[in-house]
């Protein structure tokens, strides 16, 4: 994105500063968690600030959970010690 910004500084293409504001839009939205338990599925949100990689550990703790319960303990759990960075 910042580069994108840069290319439009240097040659005024606003194509460039188009893109860039695409990528923002896309990259600033929140995480939608989608999981399947006992033929129910759940939905859970989160921050589009928190790192990709926390997101892919939880959904891999979310994959090994048999409950509902279980599941909303985890994301109770997340949320609490999740450090947005």
């Amino acid at each position: 994105m910042e580069q994108l910004k840069e290319m439009y500084h240097r040659t005024g293409n606003i194509a460039y500063a188009f893109q860039a504001q695409r990528l923002r839009k896309h990259m600033t939205k929140p995480y939608r968690i989608l999981v399947r338990i006992e033929g129910n599925i759940l939905e859970y949100g989160l921050s589009p600030l928190v790192r990709i990689e926390e997101v892919e550990k939880l959904t891999g703790l979310l994959a090994k959970t048999k409950t509902q319960q279980q599941a909303d303990t985890l994301m109770e759990q997340f949320r609490e010690n999740c450090h947005i960075n």
